[in-house]
C-alpha cells in the first residue's frame, strides 16, 4: 500500500480557492472529510437530515470550534451535543464563540432568520450553590451596571442582598446571601415586598435583545458552502462543475483488496469512500487490519449470565438461566422459574440482575406474583431510609463554609514532581479533582476508592502536604496498629525531606501524651493513629484535614465524629469499597467520588495456585522466592498451626531465617519483629490475618495461606495484596487439608479468589463476597435487605432512590434485531457479556465506548452489533419522550406512545408528526388503538436511524 498525493483532494483544494463553484457525486463520508480538512472557516448548508446524521457522527468534536445546528418544531434553534440529546443555543452564544468557531453545519431554513434565544441556554444561572463574588463577576461580564435605579441591566448591593433587573425582563430579583444558602426572591419593584421565593433564575447578556441570524454573524468570516442531492457548491465566478463517481466501502471490502493506494480520514466515520482506485479510510481501518489491538475483555467477570446462575428480573423476581434460544432473527434469555419458564428479549437483558452462582436459590412463581411483589416493596422501603440517612449527613456538610486552600504553589507542584512512580491516568484525575475541591470554599468531602496498591496514599500524602502549606494540621485515621505504622512510614518518607513533621498515635507508641502535646502545640503537622485519636476532642478540633484510610472498616458514627468538633474540616476517605457504575453518579450527589481502576506501570497480576497442604511444598516455595532474594508470608490464623509449621521449617531448613507473629504478642515485640521483615534480616514470617492491611513490602512476593478454606473472601483478597507491590513477578498459594470436606461456602471462596486474579479485580472478589456472605455496608451503612436480593438489583434499585426516580420502562425498540451471529462470537458467555453491556448502557457515551472496544478487540464491529447499538440508543433517546415501542416489518416502521403519559398533549403530539414527516418528504398515518396512540410510516430509501433519531430529538413538549 503507498500513500499519495490525491485527485480527490486536488479537486477539494480548487473549489476552496474559488477555480470551481461545485463537486458533484459526493458522498456524505467524502463531505466530512472535505469539511474537516479546509484551511478557512466554512459554513456547510443542507437540509436536516444530513444536518441529523452529521450530529450523530461528529458528537464527540461538537463544541468550541464546531457547531451543529438543526431546526426545532418550535421554530428555535437547537444545537446536539456529544451525548446526542437536544439543548437549545442561543444565537448569543454563538457570536460569543465566533473567534474560536472554524466550522458550521446548519439547516438551510435557519441560516438567514432573525432568532431570539431561549431562556434555559442563557450564559449564567442563579441558584441556591451560587456564590456572592461570582454572581457580581458574571453580571460585570454579562455587561449589567451597578446603579441606583432598577432597570433592565441594573444591580444594587445593600450588604449581603443583590436587587437585579435581567435586560430582557421587567421582574425584579433579590439574590440573598444572608443564610448558608443562596435565597432567590421574585420582588415588587413599587414596595420592595417578597412575591414569591424561586429555585433558579437564568441571566442573559445585553446582545440578548437583540434578534441576529446566522447569516449576519458568519457571512463575513465564513466561506458558505451548501451541500444537495450530493453536490458541494458555492458561490464563485467561476460556474465550472466536476463529477466524481464517489463510492462507499465498508472495512470488509477495504480488507479484501489488495495492494490499494490509500489515504487516512482523520474522521470518526464507519465506512471510508473511494475516487478512481484511490481508497479515503478512517484510521480503524488500518489500525485493525489483521490485528488485534486490544485486550478482549475478561467474560468471566462477575454477573455475567451464566448457565445455572440465579438472577432477578425486575418483573417477575428470582429466576435460574438456562441459556439461550437463537432462531433466525431473534436470540431469547430463556429464564426458569418455579412454576415455568419466560423467553427473554435481549432487548431487555437489562432487567436482569445477579444474585448468585448458587442453583439451590429458590425461584420466584410467575403465577404468584405477590410474593416477589412484597421482597420487593420492602427492600425500597431500607432504600428510602438508607438514602434519607446518608443524603442528610452529607447535605449538612454542604451548607458548611471554610477557608479555600491556595494550591497554586510551587512547592506543591515540586512536591508532585518529586513522586518516585510513574503516575496513573486515574491517579492524576483524582488529583485534579482534590485539588478543585481544596480550592473550594465549602469543606472537600471526597472519597477515592481503588483497588489494593493503586496508590490512593500517594492521592492522600499530597492532600496532606497541600494542608500543611496552607497552615492546616492532618489527621489520618487507621483501622489497626500495623497499617498505622505502616502509613507513618509511608507518610515519613515522604513528606520529611520537605520539612514535615508526621507523628504517630497507638497503642506502640511510647510516650503518647508527648505525641499529642506536639501535635496540639502545633510542632507536629501530621498525626497518624489508629481509633484513640477519636477520643481527644482537642486533636479533632484543631485539625484542618481528616483521613480516613480503609474507610469501609470504620462505622458511620466514628468516622464523622471529627465534624462536631471540626465542622469545617476537609474530609478525604480512601476504601476498596467497589461502587457498581449504575451507583456512581448518584452517589456524586451525596459525595464527591473518585475511582483509581488503572494499576500501576509495570504492576503484574499475581500468579495464584490451590494446593494440597504438603510439607514438601511448602519447602520447595520458601527455597525458590530466597534463591531470587525475595522474601515469603505465611499465613494461618491458628497460632498453634503456625508455631507447629515454624518449628518444623525452622529445623528442616536451618539455613533461612525464620520470625513468627500474632496478635497476643506485646506491641514492641511486634513492630519490632516486622521492622526486621521490612529490613530484610528475615526471610520467611509467619503470620496470623494482622497482617492483612497495610502491609507495603515490595521485596515480598510470595505469599502462602494455610487452611484458606477458613478465611472469608475479602480477607484472601487482602492478604493476596501483600505480595505483587512491585514489577517483579509475585505468587499466591492456597493450601486445604487432604482430609477434609470443605463447606459450599469454602469452595465457592477458593474459587473466586483463583478466578480473579487479574489487577484491578477488587471490585469482582468484593461482589463475590456478597454473593457467598450476603450484604455488608455501604460506607457505614448497614445494608439490609441486600443479602435478599443480590448486590447488583441493590445498588441499581439505591442509584433510582437516590435520583429521587421510578424505574421507567423503556422503550422497545425492534428496527435493528438480528442476533450476534455464532460466526463471529461462537462462545454463549460472550454474547451473553455484549447483549449485557449494550442494553445496560446508560448514554450513547457508553455505547460508543462498546463499539469502539469491540473493534480494538476484534478488528471490526459487525453490522448486527452496529444495529443492537442503534436500537438502544433509540431506546434511551426515545425513553423520556414517552415513546413506548418502535418497530419495524419490512419496510413499514410504527411507534406507539402511551396513551396515559400522552392524553394532555395529543393536541401537539399529532400535527407534529404529520409536520415533521411531511418536511421529510414521507407519508405517514395514525391507527386506531384504545392502548396507544401509534403512527405508521412506510421508507424505503432514509436511514431509520437517523430519521428517528431526528424527529425524537425534536419534540420538545415533554
Amino acid at each position: 500500500m503507498k500513500h499519495k498525493d490525491s485527485l480527490f483532494k486536488k479537486t477539494c483544494l480548487a473549489l476552496e480557492k474559488g477555480t470551481i463553484s461545485s463537486i458533484s457525486g459526493v458522498s456524505f463520508e467524502a463531505v466530512l472529510f472535505f469539511a474537516q480538512n479546509l484551511k478557512n472557516k466554512s459554513c456547510f448548508l443542507s437540509n436536516g437530515l444530513f444536518i441529523d446524521r452529521v450530529a450523530v457522527v461528529l458528537q464527540e468534536e461538537i463544541g468550541e470550534s464546531i457547531a451543529c445546528i438543526n431546526k426545532q418544531q418550535q421554530g428555535s434553534l437547537s444545537v446536539l451535543n456529544k451525548y446526542f440529546s437536544s439543548s437549545s443555543i442561543s444565537i448569543q452564544k454563538i457570536a460569543r464563540n465566533k473567534k474560536g468557531l472554524s466550522l458550521c453545519f446548519i439547516e438551510n431554513s435557519l441560516f438567514s432568520i432573525p432568532l431570539i434565544p431561549q431562556q434555559k441556554d442563557y450564559p449564567f444561572s442563579i441558584d441556591e450553590k451560587t456564590l456572592f463574588d461570582d454572581l457580581i463577576r458574571e453580571l460585570k461580564a454579562l455587561g449589567f451596571t451597578k446603579g441606583e435605579a432598577l432597570l433592565p441591566g441594573n444591580f444594587l448591593i445593600r450588604g449581603g442582598v443583590v436587587d437585579l433587573v435581567p435586560f430582557d425582563s421587567n421582574k425584579t430579583y433579590r439574590v440573598s446571601f444572608l443564610g448558608s444558602l443562596c435565597k432567590i426572591y421574585l420582588i415588587n419593584a413599587q414596595n420592595n415586598m417578597i412575591i414569591k421565593e424561586i429555585k433558579k433564575v437564568f441571566i442573559g447578556e445585553k446582545l440578548s435583545q437583540k434578534k441576529l441570524s446566522c447569516q449576519k454573524l458568519l457571512e463575513k468570516d465564513f466561506i458558505i458552502y451548501k451541500y444537495e442531492k450530493q453536490t458541494i457548491s458555492r458561490e464563485t465566478k467561476n460556474k465550472k462543475n466536476i463529477s466524481l463517481q464517489i463510492k462507499s466501502i465498508n472495512y470488509q471490502d477495504f480488507i479484501n483488496k489488495k495492494d490499494v493506494n490509500f489515504l487516512l480520514v482523520d474522521v470518526p466515520v464507519d465506512r471510508g469512500f473511494s475516487v478512481q482506485g484511490e481508497f479515503f479510510i478512517p484510521f480503524w481501518f488500518l489500525n485493525n487490519k489483521n490485528k488485534k489491538t486490544s485486550k478482549a475483555p475478561d467474560f468471566d467477570v462477575f454477573g455475567v449470565l451464566e448457565v445455572g446462575g440465579t438472577y432477578i428480573h425486575d418483573d417477575f423476581g428470582f429466576c435460574r438461566f438456562l441459556g439461550f434460544e437463537t432462531s433466525v432473527k431473534k436470540e431469547k434469555a430463556c429464564l426458569k422459574f418455579s412454576d415455568g419458564m419466560i423467553k427473554l428479549d435481549i432487548n431487555y437483558m437489562s432487567k436482569l440482575s445477579f444474585v448468585s452462582l448458587n442453583s439451590h436459590q429458590p425461584l420466584s412463581f410467575l403465577n404468584k406474583p405477590g410474593s416477589w411483589s412484597r421482597k420487593k416493596g420492602l427492600v425500597q422501603r431500607q432504600l428510602e431510609e438508607f438514602a434519607a440517612s446518608l443524603l442528610t449527613r452529607y447535605s449538612q456538610r454542604e451548607a458548611v463554609f471554610s477557608s479555600s486552600f491556595n494550591v497554586d504553589n510551587e512547592n506543591l507542584e515540586a512536591f508532585v514532581k518529586a513522586f518516585p512512580h510513574t503516575e496513573t491516568q486515574d491517579q492524576k484525575l483524582c488529583w485534579e479533582r482534590v485539588l478543585e475541591d481544596l480550592k473550594n470554599p465549602r469543606p472537600m468531602n471526597r472519597l477515592v476508592c481503588g483497588d489494593v496498591g493503586f496508590g490512593k496514599t500517594e492521592i492522600a500524602i499530597r492532600t496532606s502536604f497541600a494542608a500543611v502549606l496552607n497552615n492546616q494540621q492532618v489527621v489520618v485515621l487507621a483501622p489497626t496498629t500495623l497499617l498505622t505504622n505502616q502509613l507513618f512510614h509511608c507518610f515519613s518518607k515522604r513528606l520529611s525531606p520537605f520539612g514535615v513533621f508526621v507523628g504517630t498515635l497507638s497503642r506502640i507508641t511510647k510516650k503518647p501524651k508527648k505525641e499529642i502535646d506536639l501535635f496540639l502545640n502545633k510542632k507536629t503537622d501530621v498525626l497518624i493513629g489508629t481509633s484513640a485519636l477519636l477520643f481527644n476532642s482537642k486533636i479533632l478540633s484543631q485539625c484542618g484535614l481528616f483521613i480516613v484510610d480503609e474507610e469501609h472498616r470504620f462505622g458511620v458514627e466514628n468516622k464523622e465524629k471529627v465534624f462536631s468538633f471540626s465542622p469545617g474540616v476537609n474530609f478525604l476517605a480512601l476504601s476498596a469499597t467497589p461502587i457498581p457504575r449504575s451507583l456512581q453518579l448518584s452517589l456524586n450527589k451525596a459525595r464527591n467520588l473518585s475511582l483509581i481502576q488503572t494499576p500501576p506501570i509495570d504492576r503484574k497480576p499475581i500468579i495464584s495456585s490451590l494446593n494440597l497442604f504438603s510439607t514438601s511444598l511448602i519447602k520447595n516455595i520458601f527455597i525458590k522466592e530466597v534463591s531470587r532474594e525475595g522474601q515469603v508470608f505465611f499465613v494461618d490464623n491458628s497460632v498453634g498451626n503456625l508455631k507447629k509449621i515454624f518449628s518444623i521449617m525452622s529445623k528442616e531448613l536451618p539455613f533461612l531465617s525464620f520470625d513468627i507473629i500474632y496478635g497476643s504478642l506485646s506491641s514492641d515485640v511486634l513492630i519490632n519483629k516486622m521492622q526486621r521483615f521490612i529490613k530484610q534480616k528475615t526471610q520467611i514470617l509467619f503470620s496470623t490475618t494482622i497482617i492483612e492491611s497495610g502491609i507495603d513490602i515490595g521485596t515480598a512476593n510470595t505469599i502462602i495461606i494455610n487452611n484458606a478454606h477458613l478465611f472469608g473472601l475479602s480477607q484472601l483478597y487482602q492478604l493476596r495484596g501483600r505480595v505483587g507491590r512491585s514489577s517483579v513477578q509475585a505468587f499466591s498459594w492456597f493450601l486445604v487439608p487432604e482430609k477434609k470436606d470443605l463447606t459450599k461456602e469454602g469452595v465457592s471462596r477458593l474459587k473466586a479468589i483463583i478466578r480473579y486474579s487479574s489487577l484491578g479485580s477488587g471490585y469482582n472478589i468484593a461482589l463475590s463476597d456478597l454473593e457467598i456472605r450476603g450484604g455488608g455496608s455501604l460506607f457505614g451503612y448497614k445494608q439490609s435487605g441486600c443479602g435478599g436480593v443480590g448486590f447488583e438489583y441493590y445498588t441499581k434499585a439505591l442509584s433510582l432512590v437516590l435520583n429521587n426516580q421510578t424505574k421507567e420502562p423503556s422503550c422497545f425498540v425492534d428496527l435493528f434485531n438480528k442476533p450476534i451471529p455464532s460466526s463471529f462470537l461462537s462462545n454463549e458467555k460472550e454474547r451473553a457479556f455484549y447483549y449485557k453491556q449494550i442494553f445496560s448502557a446508560t448514554n450513547f457515551n457508553e455505547l460508543q465506548k462498546i463499539k469502539k472496544n469491540i473493534i480494538d478487540v476484534f478488528g471490526v464491529c459487525v453490522s448486527e452489533i452496529e444495529g443492537l447499538i442503534k436500537n438502544q440508543h433509540l431506546s434511551l433517546l426515545a425513553k423520556n419522550k414517552k415513546i413506548s415501542r418502535i418497530s419495524k416489518k419490512e419496510n413499514l416502521v410504527s411507534v406507539s406512545f402511551s396513551v396515559k403519559k400522552t392524553s394532555s398533549k395529543i393536541d401537539k403530539i399529532i400535527p407534529f408528526v404529520l409536520s415533521f414527516f411531511k418536511e421529510q418528504q414521507k407519508e405517514c398515518w395514525f391507527l386506531n388503538s384504545h392502548k396507544n396512540l401509534i403512527f405508521q410510516y412506510k421508507n424505503t430509501t432514509k436511514d431509520d436511524y437517523i430519521l428517528l433519531s431526528s424527529f425524537i430529538n425534536k419534540i420538545t413538549f415533554f
